[in-house]
């Protein structure tokens, strides 16, 4: 078991525990994958850059408390030829990835799809129980601790069926591109219809719905 914190100041490492650092990010740390919190935009006014969905439904939501998601793992996950060729397993910067996005979308929810960047800011008591191999499915469990309309809190458990695998606390930050730069509003608009069609193809209005929003 691992204590690990992530945070701005120390972006080339993504995780810092009793026993020294893990270095499982390229340099830019997690933030090359984490922001919006599954698309980066290169570049005043182009496109958000698809990295990574790690989110393939929504199970449950309770808007503004708790969230359910899965994540099926396969062998056609590109990153699973590296890591490892001859014992493929989810990295676990990604069991953490998946469990950032699920609680994004509670956010969004909160928010009403108000800002186009929701991305992680620090991730505290971070812990590794199992594997995530091919064939294994990743329920991520999210409960809300605070949010506001710049911050959120959360704590967080990935499961393999009753076992545990990850859990963490989880701070993301909020915001839109035209905050600084008020000529990419539109890049702000775009970045949100994206994320609201997304937002339909995993399942999330289905799973509102059926919490009776």
């Amino acid at each position: 078991m691992q204590n690990h914190y992530i945070g701005p100041e120390n972006s080339r490492r993504w995780a810092r525990g009793r026993q020294g650092a893990a270095r499982d990010l390229p340099a830019g740390g997690l933030s090359k994958i984490t922001q919006s919190p599954e698309c980066r935009v290169r570049g005043a006014g182009k496109k958000a850059a698809v990295k990574f969905h790690l989110i393939d439904k929504i199970e449950s939501i309770e808007p503004g408390k708790r969230i359910v998601t899965i994540k099926a793992l396969t062998l056609a996950e590109e990153y699973l030829s590296d890591h490892f060729p001859t014992y493929p397993v989810m990295p676990g910067v990604l069991m953490l990835e998946a469990m950032v996005q699920s609680a994004a979308w509670l956010v969004r929810i909160q928010q009403d799809f108000a800002k186009s960047i929701v991305m992680l800011r620090a991730a505290r008591n971070v812990r590794y129980a199992n594997f995530v191999q091919p064939g294994m499915t990743l329920r991520c469990e999210i409960e809300a601790i605070s949010m506001d309309d710049d911050s959120a809190k959360f704590k967080g458990t990935g499961l393999l069926a009753e076992e545990k695998a990850v859990s963490a606390r989880l701070e993301l930050r909020c915001s839109n591109l035209a905050d600084r730069h008020g000529y990419l509003a539109s890049a702000d608009t775009e970045i949100v219809e994206e994320l609201k069609k997304r937002f339909e193809l995993i399942g999330g209005p289905a799973a509102l719905q059926q919490a009776g929003k």
